[in-house]
């Protein structure tokens, strides 16, 4: 059992015995570390932070202030609030450049990840990068979920938390939207597999300038339809959205979900979705069907001297 861990600023690296090949750490309180240039590091080991026991305002189980930190090979479970929270403390101008790495983010009440600038002075939650790790489920094609996995939403971006990449996930079988990025910018997901969640796949809300690419979304692999229950990607109030891209090799698979593939209302506007896979497979031999329709644009109005658009294909 562990209690506070503040300040990693004794040594630069923190790693586990060669003599154990796991460990499984009850904590009582956050992990902080505020400090720059900070690895943690469970690589070769099966290294469990179990946050059952943390109570408190607080109560995320590792908060991420310092910058340039890095992170990797850790499982962490069961904490009250996020798993991971990427944010500045006391205006220390942190939370910037980290690396999140090779992750599993099970049974978090409030969600797997956060990333935020909570006192939005923009100095803080920005240019992280999230990567290969397990988000909801212990495996990258699970067959069916397994309820205590289940984060509630699996990577929430608050705040202004700005250019952040969210790359190679598997988002899989949390409790509300896979990924939740609600007044950012320049945020960018790629390449992750985005299914079985129990609200949208993404939802953007007063977003600009975010890419959406080379996801499969609703789908294991762009062939086995593993449906978010809501829509694949919903988009309310948000400016300057490119889904897919200039080329076949930007497109994501947008199949599978319960209700729509993209959903967009809110006079959402300056929209780019092109070269997509939508309602079929991959290989675009199969239908892999949404619930409702391919793309459904709702309630969404735009002057029309405003000079804005949505421009699909």
């Amino acid at each position: 059992s562990c209690g506070p861990f503040y300040s990693v600023s004794s040594r630069d690296r923190v790693d586990f015995s060669d003599t154990h090949s796991s460990y499984y750490i009850s904590i009582h309180e956050p992990l902080v570390v505020r400090t720059n240039n900070i690895t943690i590091s469970g690589y070769g080991h099966n290294v469990t932070i179990d946050g059952s026991g943390v109570s408190g305002l607080n109560n995320e189980c590792l908060r991420l202030s310092g910058n340039y930190d890095w992170v990797d090979y850790l499982t962490i479970k069961n904490c009250p609030s996020y798993g991971i929270w990427v944010d500045e403390i006391a205006n220390n101008a942190g939370g910037n450049y980290n690396s999140i790495y090779n992750m599993t983010l099970l049974g978090n009440y409030s969600g797997g990840i956060h990333f935020t600038d909570e006192d939005l002075d923009g100095y803080g939650g920005n240019n992280n990068g999230l990567y290969y790790s397990l988000i909801g489920a212990t495996s990258q094609s699970p067959t069916s979920c397994i309820v205590a996995d289940a984060n509630g939403i699996g990577i929430l971006l608050t705040g202004n938390a700005r250019a952040n990449q969210i790359s190679h996930n598997f988002i899989l079988c949390n409790n509300l939207d896979g990924i939740y990025d609600f007044y950012n910018d320049a945020n960018h997901i790629h390449g992750n597999t985005i299914a079985g969640n129990l609200r949208s796949g993404i939802y953007l809300a007063g977003c600009q300038d975010i890419t959406i690419d080379q996801n499969f979304i609703g789908n294991q692999v762009g062939t086995v339809a593993f449906g978010n229950a809501w829509h694949g990607i919903e988009i309310t109030g948000t400016t300057a959205v490119t889904i897919g891209g200039a080329s076949i090799a930007d497109a994501n698979v947008i199949s599978g979900n319960g209700n729509s593939g993209i959903y967009i209302y809110g006079g959402s506007n300056t929209l780019t979705i092109d070269n997509n896979v939508i309602g079929i497979d991959a290989y675009l031999d199969g239908a892999l069907p949404n619930g409702d329709a391919g793309i459904a644009i709702v309630s969404n109005t735009i002057p029309s001297d405003s000079g804005f658009s949505i421009v699909i294909g």
